[in-house]
């Protein structure tokens, strides 16, 4: 299966035209973010496809599942993009006293120690991101891959001037998209026209290259378990297969959770 991510924020004016798209094409799997996901249930749900909320609150996730959405997106602290800053320990567990649906948690997670920590505190699935644009595959561009290559936790701004919501980016991203991360207020100013571009016939749509969903945790180390051979992995940073990151994930996991039980 395949899925479509929709933004159904107010400020995305094409969300009409997106609906339709995807039900056009019925699309069976959809992730509603930044914003309520009432319209793309209804619609999603009227030819038996699946819907998934991004959240960042737990208020948020009480309002997504009495929209009716199929599974619940936590997005914890760290998580690129726009994010919150709940620990998702915290996160996972409160959203378990109140609903047993599927959970996928999201937020720096990037090897298989972490997807199995997502399962054991409760999740489903785990949603990972970043750790796919610094792969060979990736249609980021060469330049969006080493970016993240060569970036760690300290080089991630929380901030909301871009948008007008808080997100996580890179700092050598609003270098080279001209904002001054040290000078949110002055980034402020240029802010979401400053990111935005015409599309044709009239309206607006956000640059792609520069402000994709983008984490914190960069690979730094591959530990023991989390390597597969075959690949050719080393402890340091660079651009890989995806087929080698998803062994990695997997074998990863899989000793973590043995780990753990004492196996």
């Amino acid at each position: 299966p395949y899925g479509v991510n929709l933004i159904v924020h107010r400020s995305n004016v094409r969300l009409d035209e997106d609906i339709a798209t995807t039900v056009k094409h019925r699309v069976p799997l959809v992730i509603s973010s930044v914003g309520h996901p009432g319209p793309v249930v209804d619609a999603v749900h009227a030819y038996g496809g699946l819907v998934f909320a991004d959240v960042i609150h737990m208020h948020h996730a009480r309002k997504a599942i009495q929209a009716g959405v199929d599974g619940v997106i936590l997005v914890s602290a760290g998580a690129g993009g726009h994010a919150g800053t709940t620990n998702p320990f915290a996160m996972v567990r409160q959203l378990r006293e109140f609903y047993d649906g599927t959970v996928i948690l999201a937020g720096a997670i990037s090897d298989g120690a972490s997807v199995a920590a997502a399962q054991v505190m409760g999740a489903d699935f785990a949603y990972l991101g970043t750790r796919f644009i610094s792969t060979k595959e990736s249609q980021g561009g060469a330049g969006y891959s080493q970016m993240i290559v060569d970036s760690d936790s300290n080089d991630i701004i929380y901030t909301d001037a871009i948008s007008g919501i808080k997100g996580n980016f890179m700092r050598s991203s609003l270098e080279r998209a001209g904002l001054d991360p040290e000078n949110q207020s002055r980034s402020r100013e240029k802010g979401l026209e400053g990111c935005l571009e015409r599309r044709p016939g009239g309206g607006q749509y956000p640059r792609r290259a520069d402000h994709r969903r983008i984490g914190r945790n960069v690979e730094a180390r591959i530990r023991r378990g989390d390597v597969d051979g075959v690949c050719g992995l080393s402890r340091r940073r660079r651009i890989i297969p995806a087929t080698c990151v998803l062994r990695a994930i997997a074998n990863g996991a899989l000793f973590r959770r043995r780990r753990a039980v004492g196996k």
